[in-house]
């Protein structure tokens, strides 16, 4: 009976050793990853939207709509994104004087929007950096950039 379990205990701790040496090697790797790649194909398809969406503004974007983007342009990039009624919009562009046409449109935007953030420079607190423009969203809306 002692044979026997020390035998198994000896194959058992071989074995161990066999497989973690592969492993530690990356010789298992392409089945790992095999493995990993099925249990993925095997889990319920989703129908829900993305949790969050980027919208961006290229360098390209930025030379055709001009900089400072116009009142007018960004009013209407607001109300497209309002349109799918999120939870949330970020505005990352500093905006703090009128722009071209349309400020009193884009006013209303900002208005729409429940939980809006917009930016605001802020260095130190000796010195504030740039403030948000005067339709930012109150104080506690405003994400501050360091």
């Amino acid at each position: 009976m002692r044979h026997r379990t020390a035998a198994a205990l000896l194959i058992g701790v071989g074995v161990f050793v066999v497989l973690f040496g592969l492993r530690s090697a990356g010789f298992l790797e392409s089945l790992e990853l095999g493995a990993y790649d099925n249990l993925l194909r095997l889990r319920p398809t989703t129908t829900q939207k993305p949790v969050v969406t980027h919208v961006w503004v290229t360098e390209e974007e930025i030379r055709v709509l001009g900089h400072p983007m116009q009142d007018r342009t960004m009013a209407k990039v607001l109300r497209k994104l309002l349109e799918h009624s999120p939870r949330a919009i970020g505005i990352d562009i500093f905006r703090d004087v009128p722009t071209g046409t349309g400020w009193d449109v884009l006013a209303s935007c900002y208005s729409r929007i429940s939980r809006s953030r917009s930016s605001r420079s802020w260095v130190t607190p000796a010195i504030p950096g740039c403030p948000g423009r005067r339709s930012c969203p109150t104080r506690d809306r405003l994400a501050l950039l360091t």
